[in-house]
């Protein structure tokens, strides 16, 4: 179990999740890994079951069950895979010289957080759509930022779904979260209520959903 206690309720249990997103894999051979990806995370956020504790002043708990971490994507193309191809001389070179034993970490993230405290999710989508319009003429670059301007109006849809279901304890607990959720889908963080449920959604889904893991948490002492 992800979380401890969790009573899960709306959404699909793990296995039939994992059976649809399997699906979508299978249906797109050919399809990049960051499209792949995205599609299985937004239909992971539409769908997944979750949890909101009534005790508790943020919501991040969905059942995922791993199921991004655990696909087998052997079947996509990977920029991970080209780099190691790329680089794989210089390293074996530096390695036979006794100058560094260097292995290639693509796995960890350490966000900007004083971006993402000041241009809250709707500034990070504008920003990506900026730059998707400047690489318009670069499929490969455009494909990035169309994926993850994806991914976090994925964040935004998982998030609204956490409101939904606070607004239904009809406590001036739970109306507190959801108010902040939904003010994040549109807004910057502007309390420290706001900062943290911020932080703990973005760390939350690229920790566990899509796996990547981040290094670092903070920003809230420079807002």
């Amino acid at each position: 179990s992800q979380y401890s206690n969790p009573q899960w309720k709306k959404g699909l249990e793990p296995k039939i999740l994992e059976e649809h997103c399997l699906t979508i894999l299978e249906e797109n051979p050919n399809m990049s890994l960051g499209r792949v990806k995205c599609k299985i995370i937004r239909y992971i956020a539409e769908n997944a079951q979750i949890d909101v504790n009534p005790n508790e002043f943020f919501a991040d708990n969905f059942n995922h069950n791993d199921i991004v971490k655990n696909m087998n994507y052997a079947q996509c193309n990977t920029l991970e895979d080209n780099l190691r191809q790329n680089m794989s001389d210089e390293i074996n070179n530096l390695v036979k010289s006794y100058t560094i034993r260097p292995n290639m970490d693509f796995g960890h993230l350490a966000p900007d957080w004083d971006f993402v405290m000041k241009a809250g999710i709707p500034g990070i989508i504008e920003r990506v759509r900026e730059k998707s319009v400047l690489c318009r003429d670069d499929a490969e670059k455009s494909e990035f930022y169309e994926c993850c301007e994806d991914a976090f109006i994925s964040i935004t849809v998982l998030m609204k779904r956490f409101a939904d279901e606070a607004e239904g304890y009809k406590t001036g607990k739970m109306n507190f979260v959801a108010e902040n959720l939904r003010y994040l889908c549109d807004n910057s963080p502007k309390t420290l209520a706001q900062a943290m449920q911020l932080i703990f959604t973005i760390y939350t889904t690229q920790n566990y959903l899509d796996i990547a893991i981040i290094r670092s948490l903070g920003g809230l002492d420079r807002m």
